[in-house]
């Protein structure tokens, strides 16, 4: 899909005549550029942690799956290219680093700590200390990170009602969810950036001079309020628009 929205993109790129447009387009070409490296570089660190066990070699051959490589990863961790190799567990609590997609079964969901870890994707059937102990994993704080993601693949809202009503203190009879579903959190974004819009138009800015300037998931720093042509008129301003922002 990205690949795709690259090549019409350079097309555009190369057939716009308006200078504004052009560089426009030129600026998200480059984002979405960056987007197909990261991409490919999270599909090459992809990697299984699994409990070794015994006769795991003829298990998985009965499947047609071959663990041995994915054993040793496991155990001699990821080559550098100096040569050396890095522990799978340091590799993925480096943001830095492709491995960005842990496929585990029982290994690192209780006790392993990756405060970088925005989301978990459950296909298993958990209850009680051990759900809640799963869902800690992907809600540790992290800076640019507002909440943990948990996609469910098994239907484990009710249980981890439940856990929450056994473990959390509190929680049971609060009246309050813990979790919220996405489409709240697209409401509440579009809603924030509504209001960010707003304000910023209330200080003299039009807002829409920021689209395609955005470069390698950060924006280009060439369109920011200039002081020469927007004042604030008090204190509050010069606080409120990062607290807007923020808020989105």
């Amino acid at each position: 899909m990205v690949k795709a929205t690259i090549s019409v993109k350079e097309a555009e790129v190369a057939t716009c005549p308006n200078y504004d447009e052009r560089t426009a387009a030129i600026k998200k070409l480059a984002w979405l550029q960056g987007q197909a490296r990261w991409m490919e570089e999270t599909l090459g660190g992809i990697a299984i942690i699994i409990s070794e066990d015994q006769n795991e070699v003829a298990d998985f051959r009965k499947w047609d799956f071959d663990i041995i490589p994915h054993r040793t990863l496991m155990k001699h961790g990821f080559e550098m290219p100096d040569g050396k190799r890095v522990d799978v567990e340091l590799a993925f609590k480096d943001p830095e680093h492709p491995f960005r997609v842990a496929i585990v079964c029982a290994m690192w969901l209780t006790g392993f700590d990756v405060e970088c870890l925005s989301t978990l994707y459950v296909d298993k059937p958990m209850k009680a200390h051990t759900l809640m102990q799963a869902i800690a994993r992907a809600n540790r704080v992290y800076p640019g990170k507002d909440f943990g993601l948990i996609v469910d693949y098994n239907g484990i809202l009710r249980s981890l009602r439940e856990a929450m009503a056994q473990y959390a203190l509190g929680y049971e009879g609060s009246g309050e969810e813990i979790v919220a579903p996405i489409e709240e959190r697209v409401v509440a974004l579009e809603s924030g950036l509504v209001a960010t819009e707003e304000h910023l138009r209330g200080l003299g800015f039009e807002p829409n001079r920021l689209i395609g300037g955005w470069t390698s998931g950060f924006y280009s720093t060439g369109y920011g309020i200039d002081r020469s042509q927007t004042e604030y008129s008090s204190t509050d301003g010069q606080i409120r628009t990062p607290c807007v922002a923020m808020e989105c």
